[in-house]
């Protein structure tokens, strides 16, 4: 299965003042897809492509952060064919004070 990936920065600042550590919650919708046909074995597509994007770039935000009293959480949400990708992204985005 390939996966369509869409990546919503559902950007949730938690925090009142500026001097006080904010929460920021990145949001990442999964859809489910047939795979197309390939021309070549050679390079395989990873089953979890843009799950490991995010969450290296979460890592690397974490790290940064710790420094800045910037925090960082990934919500994962998966959609397969028979459901609604728009939905979910709706509902990703109802969890944002901000969006």
């Amino acid at each position: 299965m390939k996966h369509l990936v869409i990546g919503a920065l559902v950007g949730g600042v938690l925090a009142a003042p500026a001097s006080a550590e904010m929460t920021l919650n990145i949001g990442h919708l999964r859809v489910e897809q047939p795979a197309p046909p390939t021309l070549s074995n050679l390079d395989p597509i990873p089953e979890n492509n843009g799950l490991a994007g995010a969450q290296t770039g979460l890592a690397d935000n974490l790290t940064t952060g710790k420094f800045l009293g910037q925090k960082y959480e990934l919500t994962v949400t998966e959609v397969f064919e028979d459901q609604d990708p728009l939905a979910a992204a709706r509902d990703l985005l109802s969890a944002s004070p901000t969006l």
